[in-house]
């Protein structure tokens, strides 16, 4: 029930039996029926409002020529506020709703200054909205600063914005001050904290913290320039902020938001900016790994899965593969949640579930144009396996699986409800990769008389983690006639590399070359 409905309950001014009587007009709600109808008295109400909120009663005598000059009337319209006048350096809202707590919290954001609510009647807040033409409403004047712009390019100088928007122009500029891929913003009982993963490494760092009271003011300021519903809390939402700079390439900034209790949790992930993939011969594969995926490319058609957990580096690996694809004769059709801007050419679907535009369909479709290359960078489930096995027959394929080894991705397949004889006939390569954190060259420890040449020891120049920068290790596995025959006749995979490690070998390596530690490359291949 409304609160305002309560209240009128609580103080005895309206009953049941009036509640059960009432016939609201279309478009009507009950407290604004109860006072229409006269049930209750106007006066009465505005008293028991006031009496339970401590705010003054404000009564329209003329429409207020202030309240255009500081909010926009589209949003006068949504909080059903209007600001009537200043009120000792501050703002004074009359609101028709005191116990909108969400309302509240964004007029104090959107205004800029200080405000002070007052109860007025939802009868004359209707007429006075009506009244207000959003064509003639003039900009805003100094001192009062204008409403958050959506372009990040036109933002107020530091000296006319408050500490929330500072905040927000700070956290979009971590991907390049602080060399973030992701940063979370963490709402607690007295602060909100702030972590970021560095790109160099992976890892999770707590950089800040800051007052609790400011949290609700940097969402809502990035939902704005995110374009997202700023009065949304109850359910996920995503949007994207682009930030460009002069003649640097832009930089697009994913906005996440997640309701945790009663707010919500804010991921921000920074793309980095248009450039070329790596080319295959950059990804660090081992030399006949290389002449495998080089052949493979140029010879017969078959499906190519990447595997490896999540932040592996998979989809850098598809890039790679496709890029080399794209520049060959025929055409190249890439499938996935988003788009890939280096690509240098060909068809790109961006998944989008919402209009019925699955992984699945989208294949159906992209197939019925007669690609001669498809990268599928999407979550892979038995209709998309099904689709991309019988694909593969005739197309050059690209996809991945998070599993831990080449034999895991067969089975996977299996266990899908693949048969085996599609499986072992379009399958031609797995690779299975991991990405190890390198030492940090500023302060690595010499270890003499060890197996392994140095230590990690950690200083600022690599926040006090002892690495910097990641290398990739690489298990590639291509199939040969008498590994199909085996999945055909047992239904599994034999996996040749159940009695080693080639993921943990090749990590070892590098740490006996002096570039990792053996924990890094045990953690990483565990």
């Amino acid at each position: 029930m409304d609160r305002r409905l309560e209240i009128l309950v609580q103080d005895g001014l309206v009953g049941g039996d009036q509640l059960a009587a009432l016939r609201p007009a279309p478009g009507e709600g009950p407290l604004e029926a109860l006072l229409r109808t006269g049930f209750v008295a106007e006066p009465a109400y505005l008293a028991a409002m006031a009496a339970r909120t401590g705010w003054p009663v404000y009564d329209f005598a003329a429409p207020p020529d202030f309240a255009s000059r500081v909010l926009a009337p589209e949003l006068m319209r949504q909080y059903r506020a209007i600001p009537v006048g200043e009120d000792g350096g501050g703002i004074l809202v009359a609101v028709a709703d005191p116990f909108h707590a969400a309302c509240l919290d964004d007029l104090q954001f959107l205004l800029g200054r200080p405000v002070r609510f007052a109860v007025a009647s939802p009868r004359l807040i209707s007429i006075v909205l009506a009244g207000l033409e959003t064509e003639s409403a003039p900009p805003p004047p100094p001192p009062t600063p204008p409403p958050p712009a959506l372009d990040p390019e036109l933002e107020p100088s530091d000296e006319d914005v408050g500490p929330a928007i500072r905040l927000v122009r700070e956290f979009l500029d971590s991907g390049s001050t602080r060399g973030a891929s992701e940063l979370v913003l963490e709402p607690g009982e007295d602060a909100f904290r702030v972590r970021i993963r560095r790109l160099s490494t992976g890892d999770w760092v707590e950089v800040a913290s800051h007052p609790r009271a400011l949290y609700r003011a940097v969402v809502a300021r990035l939902k704005i320039l995110a374009n997202v519903d700023i009065a949304e809390r109850r359910v996920p939402q995503r949007g994207v902020v682009r930030l460009a700079e002069g003649d640097h390439p832009a930089v697009e900034v994913l906005v996440s938001t997640l309701p945790v209790g009663r707010e919500e949790e804010v991921c921000l992930h920074f793309l980095p900016p248009r450039s070329r993939p790596p080319g295959v011969d950059e990804l660090g594969l081992p030399a006949a790994a290389r002449e495998g995926c080089e052949a493979w490319i140029a010879g017969r058609a078959g499906l190519f899965l990447s595997v490896g957990p999540a932040l592996s580096g998979r989809s850098t690996t598809l890039l790679a593969l496709a890029a080399r694809l794209a520049r060959a004769p025929g055409k190249l059709v890439a499938i996935g949640h988003g788009v890939h801007p280096s690509i240098p050419r060909g068809c790109q679907i961006a998944i989008d579930p919402s209009v019925g535009l699955t992984g699945p369909s989208a294949l159906a479709a992209a197939l019925r144009h007669r690609p001669t290359a498809v990268l599928y960078d999407a979550p892979l489930d038995r209709e998309a396996a099904e689709r991309l096995a019988l694909a593969a027959e005739g197309v050059h394929v690209l996809a991945s699986l998070p599993v831990p080894s080449p034999g895991a991705a067969v089975d996977r397949l299996l266990d899908m409800g693949l048969e085996p004889w599609p499986v072992s006939g379009s399958l031609r390569a797995v690779v299975s990769q991991r990405l190890v954190r390198l030492l940090c060259l500023a302060c690595r420890q010499a270890a003499p008389g060890e197996p392994y040449p140095f230590r990690a020891k950690g200083c600022p120049a690599c926040g006090h983690t002892g690495y910097s920068g990641r290398r990739a290790v690489f298990d590639a596995l291509f199939l040969d006639d008498a590994l199909r025959r085996s999945i055909v006749s047992r239904g599994r995979f034999p996996d040749p590399a159940a009695d080693r490690s080639p993921l943990r070998e090749a990590a070892l390596a590098l740490a006996r070359e002096g570039l990792t530690t053996p924990e890094e490359a045990l953690r990483t291949t565990n």
